[in-house]
């Protein structure tokens, strides 16, 4: 996973501003895992569950009767490039899916694929394999014991050009990925890994790193020959592991991508013209209008229902709505839809003809309240805050009920969710009863006091984001009404985020701050651990910048991201979350909602809680004929 994720993502969130705000993942539209195969029990590595998943044997749905041939999904950006793991761009993971062509966050072209409930299935492999399952097993003695894991590959995928998918292109894909002239956006996984064996044509072992070789590639530089890259296993203690273990391989197609140098591929035609492995092959590409796709007919998961599809290039929001309405566009995916034009969604879905949907995504917004201000280090102090905001009223006249308040910083959506823990129900006689506790009484102005010293705070949050200034000022009248005087700023997010201690959040000069930040699809949350506070003394390092302290919270971290026991590490994140929410470093508000919207009698249509994109079941579409 790459570093600094929540704050990293955070920054792009508030670059994009409310657009990107509003996309995100999505959650279930559907109570069935679907996909190549059953769903892991619990989306997981080991602990989740006993036995192995077996292959898919779901059987391909018959073509609907009358379906369409043709379908039209809106794009509000055209893809920078539709190579193999390079773009960032959700529009172009959008067509590298139905392509198959992803091969990250759970791409068509992985060995592992995410369902619409974030769930692991079986992608090209045949199972997902854990420790339970003996898919996974720790292989060796002392600083030589290892991590392998091995796949077995389905042996009915083919590459649009006929050729087979076999072990040589899951092995070329991590040479790739470890290639340092191959532009890669994070290779932080895949270098965590020695090497990957081949026994035969449909069988893969990845065997991570031991003690002694990830301290010796600390030392040399390792595949990609710099020491900076392997800098954080100088002191590797016991086998190199990851808790995503189960969900690394993909594929590139060797016979093709082989034969070009690695600093050229990105180059090539086959940025503009894919050989995938998906429901899908490149028909055309018209610069700046729209991509056409073709149904794979010899997709393994059997013939899409769908002839052809058109990704149709939009970017006036407007346009795009529009064109939706007049059925010129069949789907709409998440980048354009903003909860700003809700009363035009609302009209248009009343119509009966359009249907929109509005799904709490896997990030979020908070609250941050710095630990070392002379009011906010008094816990009470901090849950007289979170008693006095109306969070559910934010989401409410704010986000139109389209999504939840929440609880912990881990996501009802996540399998490490707890409902163990304290609830911050709006209450403005519990606030003003726990800031009493804290030795506040209420001033002639009715500001609470502490002997003689107002409680007067300021909250910051980044300038130019609508739904955050109306958040921000939502809460000031609501602390307000609790004897709590708040100031506010709208900072440029450039000042906001600002690193080496120039920053409010690194610097911990702040004393409440409103932004929001993107769940991965492990837990993690070493961000709230202790060792992670920014400071002088760690040249400003560590996302911790509500600059909490609490040894427990410490102790359950360090153990949950050590295990890869998922029973193990849900226990632990339990604990770890009550301790959490009774002490209340960070108030969480609200998850974003991420829309998109589609004809009404379109079938099997199923967004993701992830930032897998809509495609990743496109083979399942059906629109039938009017």
């Amino acid at each position: 996973m790459a570093k600094n994720l929540r704050l990293a993502l955070a920054l792009v969130v508030v670059v994009s501003v409310l657009a990107v705000l509003m996309a995100g993942c999505t959650q279930s539209s559907t109570p069935t895992p679907s996909g190549p195969g059953k769903a892991a029990p619990t989306a997981s590595p080991s602990g989740a569950t006993k036995g192995e998943v077996k292959p898919g044997t779901d059987k391909p749905a018959p073509k609907a009767q009358g379906s369409v041939e043709r379908i039209t999904i809106g794009l509000s950006q055209e893809p920078d490039t539709l190579f193999q793991g390079v773009s960032a761009m959700a529009a172009a993971a959008a067509v590298a899916n139905a392509l198959g062509t992803q091969t990250v966050n759970g791409g068509v072209a992985s060995l592992v694929w995410r369902n619409d409930k974030n769930e692991a299935i079986p992608g090209i492999a045949e199972s997902v394999p854990t420790l339970d399952n003996g898919g996974a097993k720790y292989v060796g003695d002392g600083t030589d014991r290892h991590l392998e894991v091995t796949f077995k590959l389905r042996k009915d995928v083919k590459w649009h050009d006929g050729t087979p998918v076999t072990a040589k292109d899951v092995k070329f894909d991590w040479e790739m990925t470890m290639n340092p002239d191959f532009a890669v956006p994070d290779r932080s996984q895949a270098q965590k890994i020695q090497e990957v064996a081949t026994p035969d044509d449909y069988t893969v072992v990845f065997k991570f790193m031991s003690e002694k070789q990830a301290r010796e590639a600390a030392k040399s530089g390792g595949r990609l020959k710099d020491p900076k890259q392997y800098a954080d296993y100088a002191n590797q203690s016991g086998p190199v592991t990851d808790p995503l273990y189960y969900r690394y391989g993909a594929v590139m197609p060797q016979h093709l991508y082989s034969k070009i140098a690695a600093k050229d591929l990105v180059k090539s035609e086959y940025a503009r013209k894919p050989v995938g492995m998906g429901a899908y092959k490149m028909k055309e590409w018209v610069a700046g209008q729209s991509i056409t796709l073709d149904a794979n007919p010899d997709f393994f998961l059997g013939a899409p229902k769908i002839k052809t599809v058109v990704f149709k290039i939009v970017q006036n929001t407007d346009a795009i709505i529009a064109q939706l309405k007049t059925g010129e566009i069949d789907v709409v995916t998440e980048a354009p839809l903003q909860l700003d034009n809700i009363d035009v969604f609302n009209a248009i879905a009343a119509a009966g003809a359009i249907k929109f949907n509005y799904v709490p995504a896997m990030s979020w917004e908070h609250l941050e309240m710095n630990a070392e201000n002379r009011f906010l280090k008094d816990a009470n102090v901090r849950k007289a805050i979170a008693y006095a905001i109306d969070r559910q009223g934010i989401v409410d006249k704010l986000l139109f009920g389209k999504t939840r308040a929440i609880n912990s910083w881990i996501l009802p959506n996540s399998w490490a969710y707890s409902d163990g823990v304290t609830r911050y129900d709006y209450n403005k006689d519990k606030a003003k009863q726990l800031l009493q506790q804290a030795g506040f009484k209420a001033g002639a102005d009715g500001i609470m006091t502490s002997g003689s010293v107002p409680l007067k705070l300021k909250l910051i949050t980044t300038a130019g984001n609508t739904l955050r200034e109306r958040t921000s000022q939502i809460m000031q009248q609501n602390l307000k009404e609790v004897g709590i005087a708040v100031d506010l700023e709208f900072m440029p997010s450039k000042n906001f985020f600002a690193g080496g201690g120039a920053g409010p959040l690194i610097g911990g000069t702040y004393d409440l701050a409103l932004f929001g930040g993107t769940a991965g699809d492990d837990p993690g949350g070493l961000e709230y651990h202790s060792k992670n506070i920014p400071s002088s003394g760690n040249n400003w390092q560590g996302q911790n910048v509500a600059r909490w302290k609490n040894s427990k919270n410490d102790e359950f971290l360090t153990k949950a991201n050590a295990s890869l026991s998922q029973k193990e590490r849900k226990a632990l994140y339990a604990e770890q979350q009550r301790v959490f929410s009774d002490e209340l470093p960070i108030l969480p508000l609200y998850q974003r909602v991420n829309i998109t919207a589609t004809k009404a009698e379109l079938q099997n249509f199923k967004p993701t809680p992830t930032n897998t994109p809509v495609t990743w079941n496109i083979h399942e579409w059906a629109l039938p004929a009017n």
